[in-house]
């Protein structure tokens, strides 16, 4: 099945759909469908954990049902005790319940995926089928926030088999995020930034407003040195150049494409200094459109990562070979640029949510400031059932690639840097420490550079350093160098357009007065009185 292989690709495991139980070579688990393979591989010796699903059901009808995972240490740490909704099948049967199972997660009362523990080693039983991907689909049709309960299983099995995810991520960032407001104003559409300052406050959370460089010609002063002082709560990061039509994804030129991409850092550079405003060198490319080609150049140029949805990569790069297996990397690495996952915010995003924490991305809901129309309890209750999740830390979009690593268990530890730019101070329990990137197919050519305590030490070893004696709080920042990095100020600059610029402005015109055209529609408009 493709599944298998999309599996494989992503998580570094090898399914081997031939294996049989009497077979002598040795497996680190075994996976199997239907009662037959459940009794072949029970009777066998074995000696590794195993996964059984039960078949396909005939006229499977989807539907949407409410799964329930168990409070235990046996389900996996985000989802103990939640409720989500997924979209499923009808006729679950359920799993029979001996005395010696433990559940892990239910669909109305009935036990759908429990595991106990047989002759030292641990067997797991699930009462789905696995989904069956059209020919056009890819994982991410089966394995996505609406529909990720059906195989998720699965996939924690393999992460657990794989042993890769093992270490332990120091913090999960959080981060609202809302695309095209500028600091013209002080407030955008439905988004008043002083309001916006307050409940993120009070509420513990942070925003990050995607702001179109073009629009950075000006900028109010107060509104400037309300974001300087609330940066805590408030930031910025970089939406396309002019924002015209799928930008980011439809330059076939490469000069083109630089041009814009350098021109576009240029405008946030003197908008940083102008201002005093920080602004993230992350881009969240308008309406998702953004092409593989793009990525490498943004890497090329100096940008710390790019935030797109999984849905939007799919579609502007419908043959790239890691379409199918990014899904599942916690910050996967495309065309040498790290990617943060961003998906829709809405009151009922709870399962995407969950579905980041869990995969170790980001969590990061987007809207537009018209997703504030009913005012900001939105946030506020999102951020309240983020703030449940272990390890939350709600940051700049600079600081989401900046934290992005994971660390072993000292005293000797493995430090797994998934940007190109990381740093932190050394925990305690730690003697020395080795540096490796998540991506390990990157050349040599691209050296790693440990900076501790002030002093650099370069290797040129590729994906990973030697060992670094450390001590605790000792401030380690790494980089890994981009192969053919280019600087923006030596990129020649596009030719000049008008209709870019008039088309912001004929947008902002129209976000600005949606609060008015919103009064007048529930007032039922204004009428002429004498």
């Amino acid at each position: 099945m493709r599944i298998f292989q999309w599996l494989s690709e992503a998580l570094g495991v090898q399914f081997d759909v031939d294996a049989k139980p009497c077979d002598s070579f040795v497996v680190d688990g075994w996976f199997g469908v239907g009662p037959e393979a459940e009794s072949l591989i029970l009777v066998s010796d074995r000696a590794s954990p195993c996964m059984f699903y039960k078949g396909a059901l005939p006229g499977e009808t989807p539907a949407t049902r409410n799964i329930r995972f168990e409070d235990s240490a046996s389900t996996p740490e985000v989802f103990r005790g939640r409720q989500i909704s997924q979209q499923l099948y009808d006729g679950i049967a359920g799993l029979e319940e001996p005395a010696m199972d433990l559940v892990i997660a239910r669909v109305d009362e009935r036990a759908v995926w429990a595991t106990r523990t047989d002759r030292g080693w641990l067997t797991e039983r699930v009462a789905f089928s696995l989904p069956e991907p059209k020919e056009n689909e890819g994982l991410g049709d089966i394995f996505n926030q609406y529909n990720y309960a059906r195989l998720l299983p699965l996939v924690d099995f393999a992460r657990r088999i794989s042993g890769k995810y093992n270490l332990s991520k120091q913090v999960i960032s959080a981060c609202f995020m809302f695309d095209d407001p500028n600091l013209h104003s002080c407030s955008y559409g439905f988004l008043n930034f002083n309001t916006l300052g307050r409940e993120a406050t009070k509420y513990a959370y942070h925003v990050a407003f995607a702001t179109v460089p073009l629009d950075s010609w000006y900028f109010n002063a107060h509104v400037a040195s309300h974001f300087a002082a609330n940066r805590a709560k408030l930031s910025l990061l970089i939406h396309g150049n002019d924002h015209t039509r799928n930008e980011l994804a439809t330059l076939d030129d490469s000069q083109v494409r630089l041009a814009s991409l350098a021109q576009a850092l240029r405008r946030i550079d003197r908008f940083e200094r102008a201002s005093g405003v920080q602004v993230a060198r992350v881009m969240a490319p308008p309406h998702g459109a953004c092409s593989e080609d793009t990525l490498i150049d943004m890497g090329r140029l100096g940008y710390s990562g790019a935030c797109v949805s999984h849905s939007s990569l799919r579609y502007w790069n419908p043959t790239a070979r890691w379409r199918n297996t990014f899904i599942l990397q916690a910050t996967p690495l495309i065309g040498g640029l790290p990617i943060a996952p961003r998906f829709r915010i809405s009151a009922g995003c709870q399962p995407a949510i969950l579905l980041a924490a869990y995969l170790g991305q980001p969590i990061i809901p987007v809207g537009h400031h018209n997703d504030a129309r009913e005012g900001l309890d939105l946030l506020a209750e999102l951020a309240g059932f983020i703030n449940t999740l272990p390890r939350i830390r709600w940051a700049d979009m600079q600081a989401v690639f900046d934290e992005n690593y994971w660390l072993s268990p000292g005293p000797v530890g493995d430090l797994v840097v998934g940007s190109r730019r990381v740093s932190l101070a050394v925990p305690h329990g730690y003697e020395s420490i080795r540096v490796a990137t998540a991506w390990t197919r990157m050349p040599s050519a691209e050296p790693i550079a440990v900076n501790l305590n002030q002093e650099t030490l370069t290797f040129q070893s590729g994906s990973v350093t030697d060992s670094i004696y450390v001590r605790e709080g000792d401030s380690l920042a790494v980089s890994v160098a981009v192969s053919n990095a280019i600087a923006p100020g030596s990129v020649p600059p596009p030719r000049r357009r008008l209709w870019p610029f008039l088309r912001r402005q004929i947008v902002e015109c129209r976000d600005r007065l949606s609060p008015l055209r919103n009064f007048l529609k529930r007032s039922g408009g204004i009428s002429a009185t004498n």
